[in-house]
């Protein structure tokens, strides 16, 4: 997985890793707005998320569920004050819309495709180069906040501290004829490498940030992949109240991180003392740890949470693997293996 290989990282990987690096997001993700008085009790029925709270200018990540609570789309949602953003993949567009059924709501959808563009600048000193580009102002952007620039050279733009690798990335948002000045406008005063997609998403895996495609995919359980930060509980009025408390009481299967000293095969069987107790996911060699290194999913009741202290030998496939914690998986994660 990735252009950065075992022998070489490239410049993009190095970019996002020491400094920062761009990536043209259209052909990836997608953009729909909602406009209309009932907006916020539209996507408050339809998204598991904490929505209702969600301030002018500020953004929440989340995801779109199916009616058997299998995720379809992990979604950005972004108040705009007067309208709402909902920035997703373009490969579960179709299914997204028709999921978000605006049936008996004062709403609007519009797919912004055909209109707008979204570049993310990701590392990090993102933060610089934004700022060159954009002005100073956006030094007091906090994360997972938003604001409209705007400049002769490159028109209106939305910027949104909510990066795809973590939180020193920055989307901007433009008119798609304004993408071009842009990205002039980015590499004006220094210049910016672009970054493959492969590559960020071999960051997004290094630092546990879910991105759909690569370690989270349709049909995916949210519980599974420690998802529970973007869901609702104890919110009313939303369609999955009840079947979302229901689930997160049952024992299910958990994903873990892990390293090996040789490349891990996707899909690979993990066993423990001979028996098979669960699959890899996604693999990859990173070279900030210096290690082969992925996700798997194992069976129910085999892990135990971050910093029991335990730890065991597991094989993925004929590779020797070892377990992991933070950095690679966040504190509510699982991570160490039941004996």
């Amino acid at each position: 997985m990735g252009n950065a290989t075992a022998n070489q990282p490239d410049r993009g990987y190095l970019g996002i890793r020491g400094n920062a690096a761009w990536i043209d997001l259209d052909a990836f993700q997608c953009i729909i707005k909602i406009s209309g008085e009932g907006s916020l009790e539209f996507l408050n029925h339809h998204l598991p998320g904490k929505l209702f709270y969600l301030h002018p200018y500020s953004a929440a990540k989340t995801v779109v569920l199916d009616d058997d609570l299998k995720i379809v789309d992990l979604v950005e949602v972004i108040n705009m004050e007067s309208y709402y953003l909902l920035v997703g993949s373009r490969s579960s567009r179709e299914k997204v819309m028709r999921l978000l059924d605006p049936a008996g709501f004062d709403v609007v959808l519009a797919d912004l495709g055909a209109e707008r563009s979204l570049v993310s600048v990701e590392g990090p000193y993102a933060w610089r180069a934004v700022q060159k580009a954009f002005g100073s102002d956006i030094l007091g952007l906090g994360i997972h906040s938003a604001m409209e620039v705007e400049g002769n050279a490159f028109g209106k733009v939305i910027l949104v501290r909510s990066g795809c690798s973590g939180e020193y990335g920055y989307q901007i948002i433009s008119a798609r004829d304004r993408k071009e000045q842009v990205l002039a406008q980015l590499n004006r005063d220094e210049p910016v490498p672009p970054l493959a997609l492969d590559d960020l998403a071999l960051v997004a895996l290094e630092t546990r940030m879910p991105l759909f495609g690569y370690s989270i995919h349709e049909g995916d359980c949210p519980f599974e992949n420690e998802l529970r930060y973007m869901l609702d509980f104890f919110k009313e009025d939303s369609r999955f109240q009840q079947s979302l408390k229901t689930i997160a009481n049952q024992p299910g299967r958990s994903v873990i991180g892990f390293k090996a000293g040789e490349p891990v095969a996707p899909a690979s069987a993990v066993t423990l003392a001979g028996r098979t107790i669960g699959q890899v996911r996604v693999s990859g060699y990173s070279h900030a740890m210096g290690s082969h290194f992925g996700y798997a999913l194992l069976e129910a009741g085999c892990a135990y949470p971050c910093g029991d202290g335990r730890d065991v030998v597991l094989l993925a496939g004929a590779a020797r693997i070892t377990t992991l914690s933070s950095p690679l998986l966040t504190t509510l994660s699982t991570s160490v293996i039941k004996e």
